[in-house]
């Protein structure tokens, strides 16, 4: 059987239906060295394992990093960095009220990969998909029933987003 690391945003939901998304902290190396699996401890005995990491957003209708992006991508970096056999998918998403959803959620996955390559990541270990709206964290249905505008588009944000997934752990060392 395939060994896979699957990796999930953890969000959490609170009484009014907005969700939250964990930012890194401010001193990234303390977190870093306090996290076994940015430590290069990563295990790789179980078959699903479900972590929380910090998320990629993007504005509507951009695929250009913000630095709250940079610094997710910096928390990426580090882990891949510290377990140098991982090969990583990133996975670009869209909401459905962007133009060219496919092809932009496309060029948020490889912005994301060429800002990790930029900072010496092999990119062989990095693989770029974009699914458009086709895998929507926030259903149409969830959007239409909010409250007001701003809760809407703050939904639609949650849309526009890439995630990560270890699909092997078998890259070979340099």
């Amino acid at each position: 059987m395939k060994r896979t690391l699957l990796l999930f945003l953890l969000l959490t939901s609170n009484m009014f239906g907005v969700f939250a998304y964990k930012q890194p902290s401010e001193n990234i190396d303390n977190e870093v060295a306090s996290n076994k699996y940015l430590s290069g401890q990563l295990e790789t005995n179980s078959t699903t394992q479900c972590l929380s990491f910090p998320v990629v957003q993007f504005p509507k209708n951009s695929f250009s990093l913000s630095e709250n992006c940079k610094d997710s991508l910096n928390y990426w970096y580090k882990l891949l960095l510290n377990n140098p056999t991982l090969v990583i998918q990133i996975d670009g998403h869209s909401d459905q009220t962007e133009k060219y959803p496919l092809k932009l959620s496309q060029k948020r996955a490889e912005t994301c990969k060429n800002y990790l390559a930029s900072m010496g990541i092999d990119s062989a270990r990095l693989a770029a998909k974009g699914w458009g709206v086709s895998k929507l964290l926030i259903k149409n249905e969830q959007i239409r029933n909010a409250k007001n505008q701003a809760v809407k588009d703050s939904l639609l944000q949650l849309n526009r987003r890439s995630e990560f997934e270890i699909v092997r752990f078998d890259y070979p060392e340099k």
